[in-house]
C-alpha cells in the first residue's frame, strides 16, 4: 500500500516537474490579465453617513399646534442643504474623492 502510495506521488511530481513552463506561463498569464482587468476597471466607492439632531427643549404651550410640521420643515431644509451640490463638492474637493 505505501509503495503504491510513493508511486502515485512520484507521478504526479513527476508532471509537475514536466509541464513546470506551461504551469509558469498560465500563473503568469492570469496574473498579468487580473492586474489588467484591475487597473482597467473604474474604482467605485460607496459611502453613507448619519446626521443627528437633537430637537431643543420647548414648553408647547407657547407655540401653535404646527409644532410637528415646523419640525419636520427644519428637518427637510438641513437635509436639502447637507445634500446641496455646492456642499458636497466641498466634501469631494476636501477630501479628494475623485
Amino acid at each position: 500500500m505505501e509503495k503504491e502510495q510513493r508511486q502515485l506521488l512520484k507521478k504526479y511530481t513527476d508532471i509537475v516537474l514536466r509541464r513546470k513552463k506551461t504551469i509558469v506561463f498560465f500563473l503568469l498569464a492570469g496574473i498579468v490579465v487580473g492586474l489588467g482587468i484591475y487597473l482597467k476597471t473604474p474604482k467605485v466607492y460607496q459611502s453613507t453617513s448619519l446626521i443627528m439632531y437633537q430637537q431643543q427643549q420647548i414648553n408647547p404651550s407657547k407655540f401653535s399646534p404646527d409644532l410637528k410640521k415646523r419640525t419636520e420643515e427644519m428637518v427637510h431644509n438641513v437635509s436639502l442643504q447637507v445634500t446641496s451640490r455646492t456642499s458636497l463638492e466641498e466634501v469631494v474637493k476636501r477630501y479628494d474623492l475623485y
